[in-house]
């Protein structure tokens, strides 16, 4: 008989959740979905680990417990969360801008406004606010219509790595 895996749902830190389903593997490893709740209420899946025996794992390496620090770097990376806990989700598409007006770099203002660089990036890119010779080239290629993965392999970058450059197709 098929049973419905039941479903853990934790408070991890503001609006951060650890969402654990178990499972009936032979490994007995649990799936966990780092989400965070958006406005409406509900929760996005941002990222995923094991859990077994009270460590968390990423692609079968252990990042600790809970309270580990490569456990809060792993959230903090994908969650934009800063070191106070906090969780930047609400920065607007024009605060991003505004702030990058202001320092004129994509480090500064990431910093500044708690995202990665690599959003940083392409917010001020598709507002035309950033442009860079990397950013030209990937251009003119997919306009020659090369594909992302024929451009990754050209320029020897990871297709994350360049869809960075492409601007959202509309507002994040």
């Amino acid at each position: 008989m098929n049973k419905e895996p039941e479903v853990f749902l934790q408070h991890f830190k503001e609006n951060v959740w650890l969402k654990r389903v178990s499972s009936n593997k032979k490994d007995h490893m649990q799936m966990v979905s780092v989400c965070i709740r958006l406005e409406d209420g509900s929760l996005a899946a941002l990222g995923f680990l094991h859990y077994y025996n009270g460590i968390y794992y990423l692609k079968n390496e252990s990042i600790g417990t809970i309270d580990d620090i490569s456990f809060l770097n792993y959230i903090e990376k994908i969650t934009g969360m800063n070191k106070s806990g906090s969780v930047k989700a609400d920065v607007t598409f024009e605060e991003v801008c505004k702030e990058f007006k202001n320092t004129n770099s994509i480090r500064k203002t990431a910093k500044n406004v708690g995202l990665s660089e690599e959003k940083t990036k392409k917010i001020v890119i598709s507002a035309g606010l950033y442009t860079s010779e990397k950013h030209k080239e990937i251009k003119e290629l997919l306009e020659k219509g090369k594909t992302i993965d024929e451009i990754a392999e050209q320029l020897q970058m990871t297709k994350k790595q360049i869809r960075v450059f492409l601007p959202y197709s509309g507002k994040p």
